[in-house]
């Protein structure tokens, strides 16, 4: 580790726990910078503590290497980073593929009691409900009896371990996020805070009308041919198969149209040979389809230049297998850019997206009925016009000031009640156009 920081003693410290941060790689890893950034810019002393390699690739200061990787072996070395920032809080950015799926953070809380630290934990769940924390050493009928056993009594829960039964707050971004924790460990919603994600790219200054004649100038498209854009890391959960399905129905209806598939296929959860492979799999598709002339994979991009991209093009679509909620990052940039949207509906359907009237929503994995919904809105114009003003109202209160004033109020709450069960902050049912500050 790097030599201990010199601080002013009267700001808060705070320790940000990331599996990893590569933006390049991880919406998760781009929100921990912005937030880190954005709370050092408002007063805070906020210090990353990660891998030695990801530290390295940051902007000096901003994060401590702690380990090399991710495993049982690390935790002494984790916590002993913590003790050498001596942090107010440490606050946990939650993702397993970050973590490489190990099970250590699951155990995180026993390291920093051993170690001496006994201050407030926050866990911020950016993922939650899709991975088992299953101990290999014990026997499947016991660990089934002793999940449930723990989850019942709020000791441990069968995805985070310790980790989110031992935290002082659960930062969650949506109303869907709370109905898979509570799922899982009962009586979180007592300690549940809603922070809404916001668009994890800001908006490019560019006039649309100079957007859209670049984009279809870059890639040799006709002026004023319709583009559909898809924008996100490429991966088998997304549907970009049912996509390229849907977009071979749509041509014969809107023979111009073309497709825009902005995004990186290396991710945490999908990367090498799997991801090249997996690009190779799109590509034979669209191949097949007949559409290969009709749509270009960009790879992962600068914020500005995908922004400028995005700018340019008509409407979005985001046909995710499992459906889409508001912790999709991608969505929120996509709706503050000013995109109408076509995105397939979770189960049970996201509230706001549904009542609100923020996307068009499509059956997941159903390509003809997503080609229907993608037809239907390239013919009503005024229909767009509707979906594009309802998104950007919805984002306006979304940014990263108002997500970092949200932050500064919870920790501020949990000093003050030292590790006493939060009070004045409610379960998530936000408004589309104002979302609920803490109290």
């Amino acid at each position: 580790m790097t030599s201990r920081p010199v601080r002013d003693g009267a700001r808060l410290r705070l320790a940000l726990i990331a599996g990893t941060v590569r933006p390049e790689r991880c919406g998760v890893s781009h929100y921990t910078i912005r937030l880190a950034q954005g709370l050092r810019a408002a007063g805070l002393d906020a210090t990353i503590v990660t891998t030695h390699a990801a530290a390295r690739a940051l902007p000096a200061g901003l994060a401590v290497g702690a380990l090399d990787r991710w495993g049982l072996r690390a935790l002494p070395a984790l916590a002993r980073a913590v003790r050498f920032l001596h942090p107010d809080l440490v606050h946990v950015q939650y993702a397993p593929a970050s973590y490489r799926f190990h099970r250590a953070i699951a155990l995180l809380p026993i390291a920093l009691a051993l170690s001496g630290w006994h201050g407030p934990l926050i866990t911020t769940a950016h993922e939650y409900g899709g991975w088992a924390w299953e101990p290999a050493l014990v026997p499947t009928s016991l660990r089934r009896r002793l999940v449930g056993l723990g989850a019942r009594h709020g000791w441990w829960d069968r995805e985070s371990g310790l980790l989110m039964s031992h935290s002082q707050a659960i930062v969650i971004s949506n109303a869907t996020a709370l109905a898979s924790l509570e799922a899982w460990l009962p009586g979180a919603r007592e300690r549940a805070c809603e922070i809404p994600l916001c668009a994890n790219i800001d908006v490019a200054p560019i006039a649309r009308d100079q957007a859209r004649a670049d984009l279809r100038q870059r890639f040799g498209w006709p002026d004023g041919c319709p583009v559909l854009a898809f924008f996100g890391f490429l991966h088998p959960v997304k549907g970009l198969e049912t996509l390229l399905d849907a977009f071979a129905v749509l041509r014969r209806a809107h023979s111009p149209a073309r497709l825009l598939i902005l995004g990186g296929t290396e991710s945490l959860s999908l990367h090498g040979d799997q991801a090249a492979a997996y690009l190779d799999g799109l590509r034979a598709a669209a191949r097949a389809a007949g559409i290969e002339d009709r749509l270009v994979f960009t790879g992962y991009l600068p914020a500005e230049e995908a922004s400028c991209l995005l700018a340019g093009a008509d409407l979005a679509v985001l046909p995710f297998n499992h459906g889409v909620t508001l912790k999709s990052g991608s969505l929120l940039a996509l709706l503050a850019h000013g995109l109408p949207v076509v995105a397939s509906a979770s189960e049970p359907p996201e509230p706001v997206l549904a009542d609100e009237g923020l996307a068009r929503l499509a059956p997941p994995r159903a390509p003809a009925a997503l080609a229907a919904a993608l037809a239907a809105l390239l013919g009503d114009p005024a229909q767009r016009e509707r979906l594009a003003r309802a998104g950007k109202a919805y984002v306006a209160h979304l940014n990263w000031p108002a997500t970092v004033e949200r932050h500064r109020a919870l920790y501020a709450q949990l000093i003050a009640a030292r590790a006493a069960p939060i009070s004045g902050v409610r379960p998530p049912v936000p408004r589309a156009s104002k979302p609920r500050a803490l109290d």
